[in-house]
């Protein structure tokens, strides 16, 4: 599925990123993928927010245990932050880590 796809890049831009700043906390890291999922399910024209939610949920579980534990602890900033937070496409976060 793309949504899964879209959050690997994600992912996997963030990993090999070399930005200044702080480590990244968990919550820094669950919002990238959360970013991902909704911006993904928004260019498939899906905005059902329960399905988004679902998503969201099986990501995380699917996630947790490999790339989310390997996102905590790299280096960004909190203009990357800003940047993810207000991105309204993929394309536009994925630019944002790199």
């Amino acid at each position: 599925m793309r949504s899964v796809r879209g959050t690997w890049t994600v992912l996997v831009v963030l990993g090999t990123s070399l930005a200044c700043g702080r480590p990244a906390t968990k919550a820094d890291c669950e919002l990238i993928v959360d970013r991902t999922v909704e911006l993904t399910m928004n260019e498939m024209s899906n905005n059902n927010r329960e399905a988004v939610e679902r998503k969201k949920t099986e990501l995380h579980t699917k996630l947790q245990a490999t790339v989310l534990t390997e996102c905590v602890g790299r280096r960004i900033s909190d203009k990357t932050m800003a940047c993810v937070r207000s991105a309204s496409t993929v394309k536009q976060l994925e630019g944002c880590l790199k």
